[in-house]
């Protein structure tokens, strides 16, 4: 039973909840590794074309950002954060239920994908409806000038718990897979299920503390319109455009490893993981950053440094190689996620965070879903041209780079600073995103945090 919500809270009570929204992280993150990690490669097995693979990106994304306007039309009718939260986590572990029957009977050909799909959009609908609310109820939580350690902290546990979790899935996968079949699937989706299950329990034991103010909707029109929104305006296009270029080739990467690089499922698993795992070892580093120097440089620094990723797949096929590009693919989407949470938060006044979050759910959902979609209709002809030496499926990834690389330059200069940060005037370099001083102030607070940590548990 959940706790009811409460007028105020006493520190305790709070230093609780955040370890118990932490636990939550760790659960939820077990049921993203074993599940949504490998949902497309379990679709390849059913025989999804490359075309129902890019479908699977981009409908539950569409289906998501147009969630969130249901919750910018009705936040100010949901009673308690928490409840509401709990009850579409139950609906989304419902789905995961569905998805392990269809993998237990080992249902396959088209018509069963797109069943699979279907029950995965709805997944993660219930997901993003509950996202937005669930940032408003965070940030009540959290103290302003904490929340970049804090999340930095969070995710870094997160991080592990995924990387763990995807690891030992594709581990599973490999060695299962030969005996059980599409069974194999069905013991991740189980263990998704339970995962899920488990991080609902952490969010019943978290405090609610009752909303000291009423929320008011803003909708994408009078953010569009009013000059007094520009710092969002131009924050939310950065953020709808490279999601959509990231898109256009984000879900044929899968699709190149086993059908055109021909991998197995063990260097898939170590492909997929490498990003989590250097992930979780940056994220309390750029957390300290994000504190110290603000969001936007570290937003920016992160924007600029996307058009290499995948850039680097047409360098080489070489395994090893791939691994590296792998590496720091993690290195940057672990300073870009946590940027931008951080960013969407501070914008956001405690009365508009719900309606913010969600419009800026639902520019990113749309530009993925935008972004697939077009990836998904090129991939039909990309086989059929060339462009210098590069041919099918990498096409998009050269497309991709080429996307990011203008989505930085037309939005991220315009975007200010909302965070009051301990930048001094012998820190401007800060100011400049790709300065190689951002890499030095980096790796600097990388080992100072991992030393820290290492001698702590040494004390322990």
């Amino acid at each position: 039973m959940s706790k009811p919500v409460e007028e105020s809270l006493r520190p305790s009570e709070i230093k609780k909840s955040l370890r118990y929204s932490i636990a939550d992280a760790s659960a939820y993150n077990v049921m993203v590794g074993k599940g949504e990690s490998y949902f497309s490669t379990f679709l390849v097995a059913m025989g999804a074309s490359a075309f129902q693979i890019g479908v699977a990106t981009a409908i539950p994304q569409f289906f998501a950002g147009l969630s969130q306007r249901f919750i910018v039309k009705f936040d100010s009718q949901i009673a308690s954060r928490k409840n509401f939260i709990i009850r579409v986590g139950l609906l989304q572990a419902f789905t995961w239920f569905v998805i392990t029957l269809i993998a237990y009977l080992s249902l396959k050909g088209s018509i069963y994908v797109w069943i699979a799909i279907l029950v995965f959009t709805l997944g993660i609908i219930f997901a993003y409806v509950g996202n937005p609310v669930w940032a408003s109820w965070m940030a009540d939580i959290v103290e302003v000038n904490e929340r970049g350690t804090y999340f930095g902290k969070r995710n870094f546990v997160a991080g592990f718990t995924l990387l763990v979790s995807t690891l030992f899935g594709g581990l599973m996968l490999h060695i299962l897979e030969p005996y059980l079949g599409m069974g194999a699937f069905a013991t991740l989706f189980a263990i998704a299920f339970v995962a899920r299950l488990i991080s609902i329990y952490f969010l019943s034991l978290m405090v609610e503390p009752k909303q000291t103010y009423s929320n008011i909707s803003v909708s994408l029109t009078e953010i569009f319109a009013s000059p007094r929104w520009k710092d969002t305006k131009n924050f939310l296009m950065l953020i709808f455009s490279m999601i959509l270029t990231t898109n256009i080739a984000g879900p044929f990467f899968l699709v190149y490893m086993l059908r055109d690089l021909q991998l197995d499922y063990l260097q898939l698993t170590t492909l997929v993981t490498i990003p989590m795992l250097v992930k979780f070892a940056s994220m309390k580093a750029w957390g300290k950053l994000s504190d110290r120097y603000g969001d936007r440089r570290i937003l920016g620094f992160a924007a600029f440094s996307m058009p290499i990723i995948p850039w680097l797949w047409l360098v080489s096929k070489d395994f090893n190689f791939l691994i590296l590009c792998q590496a720091y693919s993690g290195f940057i989407w672990s300073a870009y996620e946590l940027a931008t949470f951080n960013y969407i938060i501070s914008v956001s006044e405690g009365s508009r965070r719900t309606s913010l979050v969600a419009n800026y759910n639902f520019l990113n959902n749309t530009g993925a879903f935008l972004g697939a979609m077009v990836g998904s209709y090129l991939s039909i002809y990309v086989n059929d041209y060339s462009v210098f030496w590069i041919t099918g499926i990498p096409i998009l990834f050269l497309l991709s780079g080429v996307g990011r690389l203008l989505s930085a330059l037309f939005f991220m200069p315009s975007i200010e600073e909302k965070r009051v940060c301990s930048l001094s005037k012998d820190q401007e370099h800060f100011t400049s995103f790709v300065n190689p001083q951002i890499l030095t102030e980096f790796t600097r607070e990388f080992f100072l945090s991992w030393e820290s940590m290492l001698n702590g548990k040494k004390k322990q």
